[in-house]
């Protein structure tokens, strides 16, 4: 029963099932991004606004470096206990969690 979305249904429909949240996440942030903006931007000082701007590119980043270790991990480590490298599989699972 655990198994079912991975050998049992399409990939496309699996892929959207996993990718979505992550979409959804990034998209969820920028509108936070552009709504924290406009607020400041209502304070008048644009030494704050241009701080915000410049700091939005780099929250970005991380976020995807997030994205990178928490998907592509994920991934990784399920094809590592797949072949029964076990010790390999948590090697990896710990870098990704404190590399996030």
């Amino acid at each position: 029963m655990q198994n079912e979305l991975f050998e049992k249904t399409p990939v496309p429909k699996a892929y959207l099932k996993f990718a979505l949240p992550v979409v959804f996440s990034s998209v969820l942030m920028l509108v936070y991004n552009m709504v924290d903006t406009y607020f400041i931007a209502q304070t008048g000082n644009t030494n704050i606004v241009a701080g915000v701007a410049l700091c939005a590119p780099v929250f970005s980043a991380l976020i995807a470096i997030g994205d990178i270790l928490g998907l592509g991990g994920s991934s990784f480590i399920s094809r590592l206990f797949g072949m029964g490298k076990n010790e390999e599989g948590k090697a990896v699972s710990v870098l990704c969690f404190w590399g996030q």
